[in-house]
């Protein structure tokens, strides 16, 4: 497993950076969904990079010893071959830091479809975000 970046706790959500060889992304935000889920499905964060919607987190807990929460995450870009999956894990015992980790999925792992396991594929994913205004962005055009 590889550490991508750090998060800390927000009122709304995690802010934090990804790093790696080809990304360096500064300001990475995941916002709480408002209001009820539209679907089982729908995600509980939307991730934000520099104000602009690129993915989406769920929050789950784990099956082993312990049953810790984590998120599920996903960001996708056009300028990326593929969507990137990781995993936000607390690093203290009230959440207030989390790593973000990235493991390489198995060979048989279809990217872009749902899993078995019932998370969502970047079509889901896609369907489920709500268009409106980014919290926190900017006018840039001015």
């Amino acid at each position: 497993m590889s550490n991508l970046g750090k998060f800390v706790k927000t009122e709304t959500g995690f802010k934090g950076t990804i790093k790696t060889m080809a990304l360096d992304l500064t300001d990475v935000r995941f916002e709480k969904e408002q209001g009820p889920k539209r679907t089982e499905d729908s995600p509980d964060y939307i991730v934000y990079v520099d104000g602009a919607q690129v993915g989406a987190g769920w929050a789950k807990v784990s099956n082993g010893k312990g049953k810790k929460p984590y998120i599920s995450a996903l960001i996708d870009d056009p300028s990326m071959e593929r969507p990137l999956n990781f995993t936000l894990f607390a690093t203290t015992p009230d959440g207030s830091k989390q790593d973000a980790l990235w493991s390489r999925p198995k060979a048989n792992c279809g990217a872009g479809r749902p899993r078995e396991n019932g998370g969502a594929g970047l079509r889901q994913v896609l369907s489920a975000l709500r268009p409106g205004p980014i919290p926190g962005a900017t006018d840039r055009a001015a």
